[in-house]
């Protein structure tokens, strides 16, 4: 069964030549994992008690994915280590309902959900039919326009605070020779 776009979101990492993160070990670390936010009253913050399910949901995909991964090694014959099942994480130990965030010492929240693009404001022809931004590597056809930031732009990181680098000094580059 093909992966489905909307499905994609396994957490890898680059670091130290590439790992994946278990987020059902962050617990061990002191990270408290929340279910998805049900409303906001009086300075407290109430939850659905579904975090074990999204994790589940998360641990199907990845099993999926290194599925697909071990088929195309197979079918192309690529040499690789032996597929292995990653062993099961850790159950999550019981999340919280409600976090009051004066009483637990929260004086800020960062609210990262995700983002969706939206190029409305942006009246040149630059997109495909489908709304998708014409670029190679972030240089549009149109002199002095570039992208950067977006997914997929170049690497996997293209759209990640620390993964950005990169593609910056590529566009830096292709903007000073053009100068």
């Amino acid at each position: 069964m093909p992966l489905d776009e909307r499905e994609i979101f396994a957490v890898v990492t680059g670091v130290r030549g590439g790992h994946d993160i278990d987020v059902r070990r962050f617990p061990a670390s002191g990270v408290v994992l929340l279910g998805h936010l049900r409303g906001v009253a009086g300075g407290k913050l109430a939850f659905e008690l579904d975090c074990e399910q999204t994790l589940t949901r998360a641990d199907k995909y990845c099993q999926r994915f290194l599925r697909a991964v071990d088929d195309y090694i197979a079918e192309t014959g690529l040499d690789s280590p032996a597929p292995g099942a990653p062993p099961p994480g850790p159950a999550v130990p019981t999340t919280p309902a409600t976090l009051d965030l004066r009483g637990a010492g929260i004086t800020s929240v960062v609210w990262a959900t995700g983002f969706r693009y939206d190029f409305g404001w942006l009246h040149l022809p630059l997109f495909d039919d489908a709304g998708r931004p014409l670029h190679r590597r972030g240089v549009t056809r149109h002199h002095g326009v570039y992208f950067l930031g977006l997914r997929f732009l170049h690497t996997l990181c293209s759209s990640c605070v620390f993964g950005v680098g990169r593609d910056a000094a590529h566009l830096a580059e292709h903007i000073d020779a053009r100068s």
